[in-house]
Order: C-alpha cells, then sequence, then structure tokens
C-alpha cells in the first residue's frame, strides 16, 4: 500500500511539472505573437470617397447660395502614420469635382462652374471599443484652393469670368475604423471644416462624410 501511494505522488508531481511547462511555453508564444502584431509606428495608405457640402455666404446684393451648387463628390489620398495605439498623423490630398449650376432670368442667365482642390494634415485620435472597431477623433488644418467659371447672359450678350479662392480651413472630424485584419482597415467619417477666409468671403464652412480604406505596414 506504501508503495502504491510512493508512486501515484511521484506520477502527480511528474503530471503537475508537464503541465506547468507546457502552459509556460504556450504563454510566452502568445506574448511573442502579440507583441509582433501590436508593434508601433505602423504606416497606411488609404483612399476615400464622399461627398462635401459648402455653406455660402451672402456678399451684399448677391446670394452665392443661389447661385452656386452646394453639393460636390470628393476624392482623396492618404498618407498616414500611428505613433501609439491612440494617436496617429494623416497627411491627404483632396480633389472634388467640377459641379455646374444654371440659372435663367428669361432672357437673362447666370451659370456657375466650380471645383476644388485641399491639401493638409490631421492628428487622430483613436479609442477602441471592440477588438475590431474603433471611435475615431482628428483635428486638422487645410489649404483650399477653389476654382470658379463664371458666365452671364445679359441682352443677349455673353460674360465670362475665371476667379479663384484661397482659404485656410480649421477641420475637426468623428468617424469609426472597421479592422478587418492586421494589414486592412475601413473607415467611416463626418467632417467640419471652417475656413478662415483669409482670402475669400464668400464661402463659410464645408461639412463632409467619407467612407475610406485603409493598407496598414
Amino acid at each position: 500500500m506504501k508503495h502504491i501511494i510512493l508512486i501515484a505522488g511521484i506520477f502527480t508531481l511528474l503530471t503537475d511539472n508537464v503541465f506547468a511547462s507546457n502552459w509556460h511555453i504556450t504563454n510566452q508564444q502568445s506574448q511573442r505573437q502579440y507583441n509582433a502584431t501590436n508593434t508601433y509606428p505602423k504606416y497606411s495608405l488609404g483612399i476615400d470617397i464622399g461627398q462635401s457640402w459648402i455653406d455660402f455666404d451672402k456678399d451684399e446684393n448677391i446670394s452665392y447660395k443661389e447661385i452656386s451648387a452646394d453639393k460636390y463628390n470628393t476624392i482623396s489620398v492618404n498618407l498616414g502614420s500611428r505613433f501609439t495605439p491612440k494617436i496617429g498623423l494623416e497627411a491627404f490630398l483632396q480633389k472634388s469635382n467640377n459641379e455646374n449650376k444654371k440659372i435663367a432670368y428669361s432672357p437673362d442667365s447666370i451659370e456657375t462652374n466650380i471645383e476644388y482642390l485641399a491639401l493638409g494634415g490631421d492628428l487622430l485620435l483613436y479609442q477602441p471599443i471592440d477588438n475590431d472597431i474603433e471611435i475615431l477623433m482628428a483635428l486638422g488644418l487645410a489649404y483650399y484652393d477653389f476654382d470658379i467659371n463664371g458666365k452671364v447672359s445679359h441682352l443677349n450678350q455673353y460674360y465670362e469670368d475665371n476667379d479663384s479662392a484661397e482659404s485656410l480651413g480649421m477641420r475637426t472630424s468623428l468617424g469609426l475604423q472597421f479592422n478587418i485584419n492586421t494589414n486592412w482597415a475601413v473607415r467611416i467619417m463626418g467632417r467640419y471644416t471652417t475656413l478662415l477666409n483669409n482670402k475669400q468671403d464668400y464661402i463659410k464652412n464645408i461639412s463632409e462624410l467619407s467612407l475610406g480604406l485603409r493598407y496598414l505596414f
């Protein structure tokens, strides 16, 4: 009986050592894998497509809201760097389509064509709410260049004028990022830009909604 108890005790001790050794190895491997996939900084390349709405101001007796289109399709390319799990920077170049609007005051008419180019950067703040979903907040500054073409018909006489307007804009953004895997993410963002009107006085702000794709490396 004593021999049986002794053998059982030795078996139990050996079994405990084996399980403890296996658990320790597995835990080290998991830790190494976690560290390998969560190293910083991380870099990203991306593209966004969206729609923007321009809020025009009124200049004396001219209402630009009446003679100019206020909705534009946009596309932008982005290059980003995420320094920590919660902080990053992203530079962007955005282009809108050329939007036309024509108003007839028979027999006269006014026609405008407007498009714009934007270049700037955002400070990004990430807040995870799930393993694969993050709240994304951004604050940025951008340079906007508006290309404006106007045509006026009056008493069978036609007048055309080309102009450009430049302005800095302060951007605030809020959205969600869905991390598909370690290399791909989908992002939906809403943005509001207040123009600082240093070289134009009839565009007040721009609202945007965009859907984007990011490649992470």
